[in-house]
């Protein structure tokens, strides 16, 4: 009213998109029964699988099926649980009627002398705990790491690594399916792979697809002889370039100009950038990343900035008095070759 404008339509944006906030609203009218805090929780999960403020008709199939995606592993983890709940139930009923079977041998009057067996019955049960060692406590160990713990869920990516040591470069696997004693994976090439649930509670489990966004580190090599306004008018056009793409860049978490290399001759910048994309989607994280070494690429060569050379060796040689000059150096350079040559004293 102030400017004597028309207020915008919501719908007003690029063609062929429909906003952002009309679908949350939607969402919103469709689920207000179920209150104000599934109302909030809505909102943000929606405002996360879709960054843009405008949503083309690509970006929504891709988000449909994002979550058509995880609401089939959702299904097919709790189906899992289930069944190791099954088995749990399954195996403690076993446990009871064990112990009422002893209950009854025992307490009922069969006419035996219990006496004799007490001896027999010891050695049986020490013999088994001597030869099985360890085998019973790991392999509950195992039961209770995919139960209580519940590192990771069918559908998942993980990365399995010592402890201690960094998931960078490691195999990646894809859960398949989750038993009481081991756990079925499939590379990302296909291989069929068991992990046994005692032996995996003792690595360290690294799981992908809860991980948080990461921040891309990304370096850039300027000349040494680079002016420094350059140098920074460098990082703040990085930084408007990010906040100009909200579907790829949440920000520019920081930068980091390293001291000179003067053997080198070169100067290099640290960018990092904190991605909108899960670590789970490398795909979509390289197309960001090949997307702002080409924009940095392009701003340098505009704003008329040098490029680092590749530094070619240079070898040289002296000729002797009788050498033959190679076919490459003719000319003027043959004549001053062997004039030095034959100016340089013969050592005595």
């Amino acid at each position: 009213r102030a400017t004597g404008e028309p207020p915008p339509v919501d719908g007003d944006g690029p063609p062929g998109t429909i906003p952002r906030a009309r679908l949350i609203r939607w969402c919103l009218m469709a689920t207000r029964k179920r209150g104000a805090r599934f109302g909030r929780k809505l909102v943000t999960k929606m405002e996360s699988i879709l960054p843009a403020s405008y949503v083309s008709r690509a970006d929504f199939t891709l988000s449909v099926d994002a979550v058509y995606r995880e609401q089939r592993f959702i299904n097919a983890a709790l189906s899992s649980f289930d069944a190791l709940n099954g088995h749990v139930h399954s195996f403690l009923v076993i446990i009871w009627a064990v112990i009422l079977l002893l209950a009854g041998i025992f307490l009922v009057d069969w006419g035996v002398n219990l006496d004799d067996w007490v001896v027999p019955i010891s050695s049986t049960f020490l013999s088994f705990a001597l030869l099985l060692g360890w085998l019973p406590y790991e392999t509950f160990a195992g039961i209770l790491f995919v139960l209580a713990a519940r590192p990771y869920d069918i559908g998942d990516r993980i990365i399995v690594a010592d402890p201690g040591t960094a998931g960078v470069g490691r195999e990646q696997f894809v859960v398949a399916d989750i038993g009481l004693l081991s756990t079925r994976v499939f590379t990302l090439n296909g291989e069929e792979h068991v992990l046994q649930n005692f032996v995996t509670r003792k690595l360290s489990v690294i799981n992908v697809q809860r991980s948080r966004n990461p921040i891309i580190v990304m370096s850039v090599q300027l000349p040494a002889r680079t002016p420094g306004n350059q140098v920074s008018e460098l990082i703040e056009v990085v930084r408007q370039y990010i906040a100009a793409t909200p579907t790829d860049w949440v920000t520019l978490a920081s930068s980091l100009i390293n001291p000179p290399d003067y053997r080198a001759g070169i100067i290099e910048v640290t960018l990092m950038p904190l991605s909108a994309h899960k670590k789970v989607r490398d795909d979509l994280l390289e197309q960001a990343r090949s997307r702002l070494q080409i924009f940095v690429h392009v701003y340098m060569q505009s704003a008329g900035m040098e490029f680092v050379q590749p530094r070619q060796e240079v070898h040289a040689s002296l000729l002797g008095p009788g050498d033959t000059p190679p076919p490459w150096l003719t000319g003027a350079a043959a004549a001053a070759s062997a004039h030095s040559a034959a100016a340089r004293p013969t050592p005595s």
